[in-house]
């Protein structure tokens, strides 16, 4: 956020290198070290899923809350209390949603880190529990489950802003939690603005200097991050709220961990909708052509390199106008094909839109 935009108490788009509002006005724009509370609007009271009043999503979390810069906790959190029906929703979650939150993470930060530190954490608590709680209500009995899932993710929005406000509060807890948070959302909320639901994540991400690179939750939280920015992009035809470039990728050479081929496979696809639907930038005919040669030659080299469990195994014979279809044994690398076919579309669409 701009330092301009918090003193002024306007909404900042956080445009890479200037803001909107910074450009339109020719101000310096200068990044704020942290974020100011102010006070909800009566819009957003009025509409509060819990009922002492407060937010009703994550954006309007970030939108009237700004980030204290951390500083080493003193203490941790007193602990949640469990009872059966938490214990019953995160072992759910651990054997569900988890698992494609943790679909490139060869480590499952989110079904084994992130469930150790709800132990202790209420917000993860509560934010776990709300995303399970929803998604177990659309498929079963969704008129019991709602009402639950709205409990837990009014608490959870409470509990971040506490968190959000406390400088000795755990970065990685308050990522954690707001990306669980943003997925309960485009579960509960489909119709609305998808990129609102991602905006507080982008906020701490870029907070807290976190990058492709990062370790543990921090790093299983950007990437799950970067696959929500890469299909709300898709959907909505425009480029990724955070620019690949901007990622801060580091890949090995010979790499053969299924996790991080499919994190690279997210990066390239996120360098082609780039490509595909950039904005206010005109190039001449010609370098859109070297740029989407120089796309294909790093996705053939991606492709190249993987070793023989990303191709997949027969086990059919396909009738004449069908799909050949395949097994998989590690379902990450069924899902980097599907991404890779998504690519090679792009890049096709990418000639018409030129």
């Amino acid at each position: 956020m701009s330092i301009h935009c918090r003193a002024s108490h306007h909404k900042c788009d956080e445009q890479q290198p200037r803001c909107g509002r910074c450009q339109r006005l020719s101000l310096e724009c200068e990044p704020s070290d942290f974020i100011v509370q102010s006070t909800w609007c009566s819009a957003t009271l009025a509409t509060t899923p819990v009922d002492h009043g407060g937010p009703t999503s994550t954006w309007d979390v970030f939108d009237n809350t700004v980030v204290i810069s951390p500083k080493q906790p003193e203490a941790s959190p007193v602990p949640p209390a469990l009872d059966a029906e938490k214990v019953s929703l995160i072992q759910s979650y651990q054997t569900g949603i988890a698992e494609w939150m943790d679909l490139f993470d060869d480590e499952s930060s989110f079904r084994r880190a992130v469930v150790k530190r709800a132990v202790e954490s209420p917000l993860l608590m509560n934010a776990i529990c709300a995303l399970i709680a929803r998604q177990v209500g659309i498929a079963d009995r969704e008129e019991v489950w709602r009402a639950t899932a709205a409990r837990y993710y009014g608490e959870s929005l409470q509990q971040l802003i506490a968190a959000l406000e406390l400088p000795t509060s755990y970065p990685e807890d308050n990522l954690a939690a707001t990306m669980l948070l943003s997925s309960y959302e485009l579960l509960a909320l489909p119709g609305l603005d998808h990129q609102r639901h991602v905006s507080g994540a982008l906020t701490l991400i870029r907070s807290h200097a976190c990058k492709a690179t990062s370790t543990g939750i921090m790093g299983a939280a950007f990437w799950i991050y970067a696959r929500q920015d890469v299909a709300i992009a898709l959907v909505h035809e425009c480029p990724t709220r955070l620019p690949p470039e901007e990622w801060g990728v580091s890949w090995t050479e010979h790499e053969t961990k299924e996790g991080r081929l499919g994190n690279k496979m997210v990066w390239l696809l996120a360098k082609t909708i780039a490509h595909t639907f950039r904005k206010g930038c005109v190039l001449s005919a010609r370098s859109l052509a070297d740029n989407r040669a120089c796309l294909e030659c790093e996705l053939d080299a991606w492709f190249e390199s993987l070793p023989s469990a990303f191709h997949g195994m027969p086990y059919e014979r396909p009738s004449p106008e069908a799909f050949p279809l395949l097994w998989f044994a590690v379902p990450s690398t069924a899902a980097a094909m599907y991404i890779i076919m998504i690519r090679r579309s792009d890049l096709s669409n990418s000639v018409q839109h030129s």
